[in-house]
């Protein structure tokens, strides 16, 4: 058995580390449940498992995959990231610590290679032979298919540019002006009762003084 994987629930870091300290015929690995890089820096802290697997679509995209790659890096650990196919792939290319690709067999009898994404793409990279190849093409390297009917969200929103997001936030904020006119308009405490309260903290004193003397 090459190794176990999410052997655990996923945020019980210390009985990871447990684990792996008693395991030694096998490789452990955990991670696809980690959503950003502070999951993992505990689990490598505590040596507590021999490979990270973070999904690239889980953890925050490639930007965020990096960092935990580059974290592992330090400790010398693995990183072979829970089958992501093309938004995974291109980390194989780039860091000597991802050795593997992991690829899920989705085909209903387990017979044939099929793609991840299903018809998505038009072109994702498929393993052959027990490899798999980049194009060289800009960002991941696919296409979307045209056939396919993707449905975007909030159908006919309009997307704001920088300048009227804050041109809205600058109108319902209100001036400095308006701030200091409201601060001004606040009517002082009556002078009577501030010195009703100042005689009153001295009486109290007073009085504080006279139960020290007769003790």
């Amino acid at each position: 058995m090459k190794w176990i994987e999410e052997f655990l629930p996923p945020d019980d870091y210390d009985g990871h580390a447990q684990v792996r300290a008693a395991v030694k015929t096998t490789l452990l690995t955990t991670g696809e449940h980690e959503y950003t890089r502070y999951g993992y820096r505990q689990l490598l802290e505590k040596k507590a498992v021999d490979v990270l697997q973070p999904d690239i679509t889980w953890v925050g995209g490639i930007t965020e995959a990096r960092r935990v790659v580059a974290l592992a890096a330090a400790y010398d650990v693995m990183v072979i990231p829970h089958g992501s196919s093309v938004f995974s792939y291109h980390l194989q290319f780039a860091y000597p610590n991802c050795p593997m690709a992991e690829f899920l067999v989705l085909s209903p009898d387990a017979d044939k290679i099929v793609p991840l994404f299903g018809d998505l793409f038009t072109d994702e990279p498929l393993p052959k032979d027990g490899y798999v190849d980049l194009p060289d093409k800009p960002g991941f390297g696919v296409t979307l298919n045209p056939a396919v009917k993707l449905v975007r969200p909030y159908a006919g929103r309009v997307v704001k540019t920088f300048e009227a997001i804050e041109a809205e936030k600058d109108a319902r904020t209100p001036a400095q002006a308006a701030w200091l006119a409201k601060a001004a308009a606040i009517p002082a405490p009556p002078a009577a009762a501030a010195a009703g309260g100042a005689a009153a903290a001295a009486g109290g004193a007073a009085a504080t003084g006279g139960a020290g003397t007769t003790a």
